[in-house]
């Protein structure tokens, strides 16, 4: 419940802190549950956004907070493309 409502909270914009709590995580949790984490619950909502954005009034450019997740989201980067 605490995961979800948290989630649903982070905009991907502000992705310092998540990143941060993932990075720090990965010493700590197996490989796998990042990775069910990241699948999940971190590119569903990046992916909303990506979906939500609109360049012409948004006041952070889409590669500034998309960027630092690629590494983490490799697999999953094509879903991102925006059509």
């Amino acid at each position: 419940m605490f995961s979800a409502f948290f989630f649903r909270r982070w905009k991907c914009q502000k992705y310092n802190s998540m990143l941060i709590l993932i990075e720090q995580s990965a010493e700590l949790i197996p490989s796998d549950i990042i990775n069910t984490v990241l699948k999940n619950m971190i590119l569903p909502q990046i992916q909303l956004e990506v979906e939500q954005l609109d360049p012409l009034t948004d006041l952070i450019p889409i590669r500034l907070w998309i960027h630092p997740w690629l590494p983490y989201l490799s697999e999953s980067s094509s879903i991102l493309i925006i059509n």
